[in-house]
């Protein structure tokens, strides 16, 4: 049994309505992206980029996160899950640079 139909499971158990339709609700939104379509494609752009740099000496997971840790100091964000469309063309042209310093 996957999770969509254990859900579905504990949903159609439920016997007050109102709680069904609120987990329901909850079971729907559950994973749903808030990311723009311009930062799910820089997300790519960035997923792209670090596994053509991956080597045997360093991760594409290494590479990513030193990537991340550059855009979210330049930003001032916490965690990139704060990325918004406003700051977005920052971060971009500080993936930008961090590309221009280390493609090697």
């Amino acid at each position: 049994m996957d999770q969509k139909d254990f859900n579905q499971m504990i949903i159609e158990s439920l016997k007050d309505e109102s709680i069904r339709l609120e987990i329901e609700s909850i079971c729907q939104n559950v994973r749903k992206s808030r990311d723009s379509g311009a930062i799910k494609q820089f997300r790519q752009d960035v997923t792209n980029w670090t596994g053509l740099k991956e080597t045997s000496a360093v991760s594409k997971t290494a590479i990513q996160n030193g990537l991340y840790g550059a855009i979210r100091l330049k930003i001032g964000i916490k965690s990139m899950n704060s990325l918004t469309d406003d700051l977005l063309p920052e971060a971009q042209r500080a993936f930008e640079q961090f590309k221009s310093d280390f493609d090697v």
